[in-house]
């Protein structure tokens, strides 16, 4: 199906009384609203009655997007802040360990500060250059697969006592400089990670899970 008319069809959850043929965008604050049974909602469920909300332009939008990335769904926001806010709360969690840039916009190291602190974690800050990230994860531990080494070194340990099979699951997988390849001669059988970094191990697909934490998070 041509993309543009996969985007038309993501679109309709509506009851458009002219049938138009493209959503139309509505400009209205406030909608007319009895109570939840009898008031307008949207194909997620959420009533329409407030646009900050839910509205019925944002939401074609949403599944338009989503209908390009072949996602399950999708999330709108007012400002490139606000997504990343939302983003960061949905990831926090006790004890976080969580690596930044030096040089990122100050607000949003402000942002993930305070959210780290929340939560009790620790907040890393290193120069934006390969060669200071690699050696920061060399260093300490992330729940990531970046360069490979502590699955390479494990892989060895269990290969020493025996172990017919070694396979590695990661949430995020990074592979930088091969790590693969590096992975697979110290004897690991499979790698399998998530969808957050798009590999060709990406095969468990956690879109919805990430929508529904997003979600949770904004209603």
């Amino acid at each position: 199906m041509p993309e543009s008319t996969r985007i038309l069809e993501s679109q309709y959850f509506y009851e458009d009384p002219f049938s138009s043929v493209v959503p139309p965008i509505y400009l209205s604050v406030a909608y007319r609203y009895v109570d939840d049974e009898e008031s307008a909602t949207d194909d997620r469920g959420e009533v329409v009655k407030y646009s900050r909300e839910e509205n019925p332009t944002l939401r074609p939008l949403e599944r338009a997007v989503a209908a390009l990335e072949g996602a399950d769904d999708g999330l709108a926001f007012n400002s490139g802040m606000s997504a990343i806010a939302t983003t960061l709360m949905a990831f926090m969690r006790r004890g976080l360990r969580a690596l930044t840039l030096k040089e990122m916009y100050s607000t949003t190291i402000q942002l993930l500060q305070e959210l780290v602190a929340m939560v009790g974690g620790e907040l890393v800050k290193v120069y934006p250059s390969t060669e200071a990230i690699l050696e920061e994860l060399k260093v300490r531990k992330y729940d990531l697969v970046a360069t490979g080494g502590t699955i390479i070194e494990a892989t060895k340990i269990l290969k020493s006592m025996g172990a017919v099979g070694v396979h590695a699951m990661a949430t995020h997988c990074l592979l930088l400089n091969e790590a693969d390849s590096r992975m697979f001669e110290a004897g690991v059988s499979s790698i399998t990670c998530t969808n957050t970094i798009p590999t060709k191990y990406a095969e468990i697909n956690i879109n919805q899970l990430i929508v529904r934490a997003l979600r949770e998070l904004i209603t």
